[in-house]
Order: structure tokens, then sequence, then C-alpha cells
């Protein structure tokens, strides 16, 4: 299954998109539901994201979602690309990856930057009002 296809933004606007995890081998059942670019709770209304990523969604797929923002990067327009929820939402499998499947991360370090380069990329992590760098900065 694949994301709601987002309509693309105007540069340098911001875009919120959702990833829902699949589930843990120890959990029962999901409370949470996706209809195309929608996400609802059960017993909540729905909320609506510029585009939604199911549990069968790759890491690949994500990185389609934010590629605008990084060519918008590249024109010079600033950007950031933010993963945020509670521990254990998936916000490292998402940025890092795992085998076979890299992140965000690996997929930018991966690509050519144009020369001369302005683009910074230092993945920080945040946590308990503190913050700390994910992977030494390039």
């Amino acid at each position: 299954m694949s994301p709601a296809e987002p309509e693309r933004a105007p540069r340098g606007s911001t875009r919120v998109v959702c990833r829902v995890r699949p589930l843990a081998t120890s959990e029962r059942g999901s409370c949470v539901e996706t209809r195309g670019a929608e996400v609802t709770l059960a017993g909540s209304p729905s909320f609506s994201f510029d585009a939604v990523f199911p549990p069968t969604a790759s890491n690949d797929a994500v990185f389609d979602a934010v590629r605008p923002t990084l060519e918008d990067v590249r024109a010079g327009i600033n950007g950031a690309v933010l993963a945020y929820g509670q521990s254990g939402a998936g916000k490292s499998h998402t940025m890092n990856g795992g085998p076979g499947d890299p992140g965000v991360v690996q997929r930018v370090r991966a690509r050519p930057t144009p020369s001369p380069s302005r683009l910074e990329r230092a993945p920080q992590n945040v946590f308990f009002e503190k913050s700390r760098p994910v992977v030494p900065p390039i």
C-alpha cells in the first residue's frame, strides 16, 4: 500500500507527514487506522496530513516524500526534516534505517551534493530538553 499522493507544496512551505509504525510482536491490535491522508485513533476524530504512510510503507517511500525539501535546500531555500514522537514510535528506524532498508539520513548522505555545498546535515536527538548529535556531522 502506498501513501496518499501529496500535492506538491509551494517551495519553502511547511509540509507535515505521518508514518504509522507496524505493530510489535507483543502488541495485539492497533488503535490507529489510516485512510488516504488521514489518521484516526480509536475514539478520536481524524487528523489530516499532507501524506500518511501506513505500517507497510518502506523508508524509500518516506524518503520520496521528503525529497522535495532536499531539492529546495539544494536550490538555496532553507529546509529541515524532523522526526517527532514518543519513545518506540519509529523515529530512529525512519531516520537511520536498518539492514537492507537505509533511513533518510543514509539516503541523503548517499546523494552527491552540489559544489560548493552549503548543505549541512547534522541529525540531532532531543531528549529531556537536551540536544545531542545522532551521528557525527559531515
